[in-house]
């Protein structure tokens, strides 16, 4: 099994700008472990507390989240983070 090598600290240093904010001029690119398998997601970040939580969506980021993200947002625990790769809105935007 691959080693954590994503900390807490480090998420907030490269998402600092985008973090517990209304818009987002970046998604993330996150491994994580679950279930015994790597998986893989992509979103905006919105809110690092022991948790990321990111929201699928890449349109309207520039807006408030959308009504149904309370329903839709993924809870990653940040001890199960594999990697996390910042990307550029844009870059393909």
């Amino acid at each position: 099994m691959i080693d954590t090598t994503v900390t807490e600290e480090e998420l907030r240093e490269i998402f600092s700008d985008v973090l517990d904010k209304g818009t987002s001029c970046a998604a993330i690119l996150v491994c994580y472990r679950k279930d015994g398998e790597v998986r893989t997601e992509i979103g905006i970040p919105y809110s690092l507390s022991d948790v990321l939580e990111i929201g699928p969506y890449l349109k309207n980021i520039v807006t408030t989240p959308p009504h149904d993200y309370e329903r839709r947002k993924k809870r990653i625990p940040i001890s199960a983070i594999v990697v996390c790769k910042r990307i550029e809105l844009s870059d393909f935007i």
